[in-house]
């Protein structure tokens, strides 16, 4: 319930956090930030990898072609 959550995030199914701390957990997130209410995170732009037909297998072994880390912008 969310009255009770210490946390929550609304997102896309297909999205995924990437955590760059500690041993790369949640956990490890929420010590890096202390007591903070807030996390603020940002997006990587993927693109389709040319696929063109569904295959019923997990969406990060198919979509693994994006921008660069640091891309300036416009992408």
């Amino acid at each position: 319930m969310m009255t009770t959550a210490d946390w929550a995030i609304c997102m896309d199914v297909d999205e995924f956090l990437n955590v760059k701390v500690g041993d790369g957990t949640l956990g490890a997130l929420y010590d890096a930030v202390g007591d903070a209410n807030m996390i603020s995170c940002t997006w990587r732009l993927f693109g389709n990898s040319d696929l063109h037909l569904f295959e019923d297998i997990h969406t990060i072994g198919q979509f693994d072609r994006c921008a660069f880390e640091l891309s300036p912008k416009p992408h």
